[in-house]
């Protein structure tokens, strides 16, 4: 069975790159003594009521979190896919809604960063599921962000270009 090797999606552009592989359904016996690592599925499961626009999983490896197009978050349990909670990021009666377009978890603390296309950056309380923090610093749209391995460097990219650095309070 051939599939598309790669697709990034950029917002507004569509780029494809096909590459003839083929995907075999994995074998345990026919696997390797090579380090690279190895992936097969183990589950698949239906998330946000839109597209999906990013993940992460928690660093003790239990957890799975969604954002997307609907708005929400979503905590699942990554063994069974069982949804644990959903957070509601903005409220659905405003008269202008907007995705969701990237997370970062707190390796060392439970917190979350969103990012959206309102060009808002929220930090969440994983715990309690209550907002912390919104930061809005430009009018232009979040469409990437990153915590240092540390947690006390954020990095937010937007869609005009810029790069934003941000650090923690001590």
């Amino acid at each position: 069975m051939n599939y598309i090797g790669q697709i990034y999606i950029c917002f507004g552009l569509l780029l494809l790159f096909v590459s003839a592989c083929s995907y075999n359904k994995y074998d345990r016996s026919t696997a390797s003594n090579n380090p690279a690592i190895e992936f097969y599925q183990q589950r698949a499961f239906k998330s946000q009521a839109g597209s999906v626009y990013n993940l992460v999983i928690t660093p003790d490896g239990k957890t799975i979190i969604s954002c997307g197009g609907d708005r929400q978050i979503k905590i699942w349990d990554l063994n069974t896919g069982t949804l644990q909670k959903t957070i509601e990021t903005e409220d659905p009666t405003a008269s202008q809604l907007f995705s969701i377009n990237s997370l970062a978890i707190g390796r060392h603390r439970q917190f979350l960063v969103t990012g959206s296309g309102n060009s808002n950056t929220k930090i969440w309380n994983l715990t309690s599921a209550k907002l912390e923090q919104s930061i809005t610093s430009s009018t232009s749209p979040v469409f990437a962000l990153t915590l240092s391995l540390d947690d006390k460097i954020l990095a937010i990219a937007r869609q005009d270009g810029s790069i934003e650095i941000w650090r923690s309070l001590p």
